[in-house]
């Protein structure tokens, strides 16, 4: 597949029209160019890695203490139910299931916390593997209302090049 020089979008060899711009490829004419190489698209690395994505180290290090305390107050509540509440208030639920729903909360949070710390660290090492942690950290926080909006940008800033521009096609 090659590059289609109107728009950049890679056209198999039999294409007659772009799915993307609409232009038409004259009959036998060069209108490709040569694909960009892999290693253009590849995440960068070393130092020019952390500087392209110097937006994102301080969003994922604040991160991990909005994740610990919501984590240790359902670990808490599983562990003692009655800790958490004013004193002489009665539980809210059945303790067994409010033990078990707080377990489970804990042990979600637990999972995000320790994909948020990942992600954090593949940042701060600009290595090529963390594109996919912040990118599987990003969809978990979109499962929360609170971090749908900045989960969407980080998706969207951690697939862009440094320079502005996509690392797909075009």
């Amino acid at each position: 597949m090659t590059g289609f020089r109107h728009c950049g979008y890679e056209l198999p060899p039999s294409a007659a029209f772009c799915p993307i711009c609409g232009a038409a490829l004259a009959a036998g004419a060069s209108e490709a160019r040569p694909a960009a190489s892999a290693t253009a698209r590849a995440a960068p690395s070393g130092a020019a890695g952390v500087r392209a994505y110097r937006g994102l180290i301080p969003l994922y290090a604040i991160g991990l203490p909005l994740l610990l305390v919501p984590f240790l107050f359902y670990l808490t509540l599983a562990i003692n139910p009655g800790s958490v509440l004013p004193p002489g208030q009665p539980l809210p639920a059945d303790p067994v299931t409010l033990r078990t729903s707080a377990l489970f909360l804990a042990g979600l949070l637990a999972v995000m916390l320790a994909v948020q710390a990942l992600s954090l660290v593949g940042l701060l090492m600009a290595a090529s593997w963390s594109r996919v942690a912040v990118t599987f950290s990003s969809v978990l926080w979109m499962l929360t209302c609170l971090g749908l909006p900045v989960a969407l940008w980080v998706i969207w800033r951690i697939w862009t090049r440094p320079g502005g521009g996509s690392t797909g096609p075009g």
